[in-house]
C-alpha cells in the first residue's frame, strides 16, 4: 500500500487543449516532483501533518504515455487524474486564484468558498479526510460526484454568474472524525465557446482498502 510515487494514466477521448488536473494525497510533506508540463497550483498540509494535498495542471498536447509524480520516503498514497474541457487554450485556465483549507479533525470535508471572476466557470471541489471515505462520500449539494476512492473525492459544477461560491461540503460515510483538508478551483471557459461540458477521469496507481 506505501510507495514513493503515483502513476496515472491519460483519460480516454483525451484532446489537445483539454486542462488535466492533478490530484495526489500522501502521508508525508516531502516535495513532488511532477511530471514533465505539469504546474503545482498548490499543496495543502492537514492540520497535524499527517499528510498532504497536492494539485498540480497541465493543458494537454499530443499527449502519449503515462504520468508519474514522485517523492521521498515510502508512504500511503493515492492520485487522481481528471480532464475538463472548453477551458481557455493559453495561460493559465484557473478563473480565480484555488483556495485550500486543513478542517482539523472532522467528518464533514469543507472546501472555502471561491470567487469567481468570469460567467460559466467549471467549479472543481477536492475533498480528502485521513480515515479514507468509508463506503463513499456524498458530494456537496448542487455537485456532480467525479471520482471518490480511497482518501479522495472530487466533483463539479458550472457557476453560470461570477462570484462568490460558498462553502461546499462533502459527508464521509460512516461518521467517523479525521483530519481533513478541502480546495475549490475554477477554471475559465473559453471566449466564444460553448458552455464546458466535456468530462472524462481516470485513476491508476494504487487503491487500497
Amino acid at each position: 500500500p506505501n510507495a514513493t510515487s503515483v502513476t496515472n494514466t491519460p483519460p480516454t477521448g483525451l484532446a489537445n487543449n483539454d486542462i488535466l488536473i492533478f490530484v495526489i494525497y500522501k502521508e508525508n510533506l516531502n516535495a513532488i516532483t511532477w511530471p514533465s508540463g505539469f504546474t503545482p497550483w498548490f499543496t495543502r498540509n492537514a492540520s497535524d501533518s499527517s499528510y498532504q494535498m497536492a494539485v498540480a495542471w497541465k493543458r494537454a498536447a499530443s499527449e502519449a504515455g503515462n504520468y508519474q509524480a514522485s517523492w521521498t520516503g515510502s508512504v500511503w498514497q493515492d492520485g487522481t487524474l481528471l480532464a475538463y474541457s472548453g477551458a481557455i487554450t493559453t495561460g493559465d485556465p484557473a478563473d480565480a486564484t484555488a483556495v485550500s483549507q486543513a478542517n482539523g479533525s472532522t467528518d464533514g470535508i469543507a472546501c472555502p468558498s471561491i470567487v469567481t471572476t468570469t460567467a460559466n466557470a467549471m467549479r472543481i471541489a477536492i475533498g480528502q479526510h485521513f480515515q479514507g471515505l468509508g463506503s463513499g462520500a456524498t458530494p456537496p449539494a448542487g455537485m456532480t460526484e467525479r471520482s471518490d476512492f480511497d482518501d479522495t473525492t472530487v466533483a463539479d459544477e458550472i457557476q453560470a454568474a461570477a462570484g462568490a461560491s460558498g462553502i461546499k461540503t462533502f459527508t464521509r460515510s460512516g461518521g467517523i472524525d479525521g483530519e481533513t483538508v478541502g480546495a475549490q478551483i475554477a477554471l475559465r471557459e473559453a471566449g466564444g465557446a460553448a458552455t464546458p461540458t466535456g468530462f472524462m477521469t481516470t485513476r491508476t496507481g494504487y487503491w487500497g482498502p
